[in-house]
């Protein structure tokens, strides 16, 4: 148990059982955990869409949006090369002070809306009580 608590793959792996066994709590002290090390944006991402947490995706792209590089093409295939034009397309509007045309600009929100509600519905279905 001592080198669970230290690694990430362990907790990863908590994580993992605890959504196929609908563990709430289990849940949750895992996403702690893991929220407290320190992860990369795109392994943030992955990790979120693999097991429905939705702030880490929330949180990974606008950390891709962000940083002062662009994503690679290593890490656009690993989320996905429609989340990585998601991605361009923010950074792009940001840097040129673009808009939708309503006056609205990109935001990981606009941008990735369908996606995050996806992941907020599943956690919400899952772990909310009827």
């Amino acid at each position: 148990m001592v080198h669970l608590l230290k690694d990430p793959d362990g907790w990863i792996s908590v994580l993992k059982l605890s959504n196929m066994w609908e563990m709430e709590k289990i849940r949750e002290l895992a996403i702690d955990k893991l929220t407290s090390i320190r992860m990369i944006p795109v392994e943030k991402i992955v990790l979120a869409k693999e097991y429905h947490v939705p702030q880490w995706l929330r949180s990974g792209y606008q950390e891709l949006v962000d940083r002062g590089e662009m994503p690679t093409t290593e890490e656009a295939r690993k989320i996905s090369f429609e989340s990585a034009t998601g991605i361009f397309q923010i950074r792009e509007s940001t840097m040129r002070g673009r808009n939708y045309g309503n006056g609205s600009t990109f935001t990981v929100e606009g941008v990735f809306e369908a996606e995050l509600v996806v992941e907020e519905r599943w956690q919400k279905d899952h772990f909310t009580p009827s």
